[in-house]
């Protein structure tokens, strides 16, 4: 008697265990999660971390990218002061800038949250630059 794919037992066309079935063992949708996977439940460290640790290491690995950001609102900050104070780069530059910082500051003091500066800092980086390149000697 011939076997049909998809009997009891057997895995689908992908390779992967049919919906509702799954090997002993085998969690095969932990390595779709993050660089963390191996601490999340399935994982091959899955019970080698506390739950509190883990928790602050995911928050900081999603929050990561973001914070490098905050080194360009500093230095919209610095255009800003090189704009006002020492009338070296265009006026409407600095003014810019100022709202970049004031942006990043202010969400940052209502929210408490720090990952604005990298959504500000990538729109000032890109105006900033193109004022600077075509700016009048």
């Amino acid at each position: 008697m011939e076997r049909t794919p998809g009997a009891a037992g057997e895995r689908g066309q992908a390779g992967r265990p049919r919906a509702g079935r799954q090997r002993r063992g085998d969690d095969h949708r932990v390595r779709d999660k993050g660089p963390l996977a191996i601490y999340l439940p399935g994982g091959i460290n899955a019970n080698t971390y506390p739950a509190q640790g883990l928790y602050s290491l995911l928050v900081l690995n999603d929050s990561a990218p973001y914070f490098a950001w905050w080194g360009v609102v500093v230095a919209a900050a610095g255009v800003a002061w090189l704009a006002f104070r020492e009338r070296l780069v265009v006026r409407w530059v600095g003014a810019v800038s100022v709202l970049a910082v004031v942006a990043a500051f202010a969400w940052l003091a209502l929210t408490g949250l720090t990952d604005f500066g990298g959504v500000v800092g990538p729109i000032w980086l890109v105006l900033a630059s193109l004022g600077l390149a075509l700016r009048r000697a």
